[in-house]
């Protein structure tokens, strides 16, 4: 009997622990005027963004359209870059052209990771394609996304930045782990008006 009431209340213990788990996992919300939202609000946002890796490093506008809400979730449903720069790698007298390889919509959540609230993309197996001349010849790699991304609520609006806290992706081609994004974005839905983040 004592073996019983034993188990019964570690099972107690666990069902409580999952419960605590399960709301703070969702307790990230994003909002707008301090309040949150309770339906997908469409965002738009242009981030100066700089792809590298061991012998690539590229410079984009990237500009996103997606939703986010209600709650933590979010989507990314739109990637387009335009006026590439190349540093190295890439010959900067040729198109260099860099969009999703994987479909679109790549799904995202607020989540606490480094002691900080980030985007999270869910999405399995996101990656770049990355296409250019290099030594003049045609050059195509495909590159994991960074998994996620810090969010800063700033004054004008929330931020996305891409601070290097996140892992660094693979490439079909080239060394493992060195592909890394740097730059960062304000979210806006397509009045202008900004998004909070808690």
């Amino acid at each position: 009997m004592k073996t019983v009431k034993t188990l019964f209340v570690a099972l107690v213990a666990v069902f409580a622990l999952t419960a605590v788990s399960a709301t703070a996992a969702s307790a990230h919300t994003w909002m707008q005027k301090g309040v949150a939202l309770k339906a997908a609000v469409k965002f738009e946002s242009t981030q100066e963004l700089r792809f590298s890796e061991t012998a690539l490093e590229i410079e984009c506008a990237v500009s996103e359209e997606g939703t986010v809400g209600p709650g933590a979730a979010g989507e990314i449903k739109s990637v387009k870059a335009t006026e590439c720069h190349s540093f190295q790698g890439c010959e900067a007298s040729h198109g260099i052209e860099i969009g999703p390889e994987s479909g679109l919509p790549w799904k995202t959540e607020l989540v606490t990771l480094y002691e900080g609230l980030r985007n999270r993309i869910t999405t399995t197996n996101a990656k770049w394609k990355i296409h250019c001349q290099v030594a003049g010849s045609n050059w195509t790699n495909y590159c994991e996304v960074t998994p996620n991304m810090a969010i800063v609520n700033a004054k004008t609006s929330a931020e996305e930045v891409y601070d290097g806290k996140a892992p660094h992706g693979n490439c079909v081609y080239g060394p493992g782990g060195n592909f890394n994004t740097k730059g960062g974005g304000l979210l806006l839905n397509r009045t202008g008006e900004p998004f909070q983040a808690e």
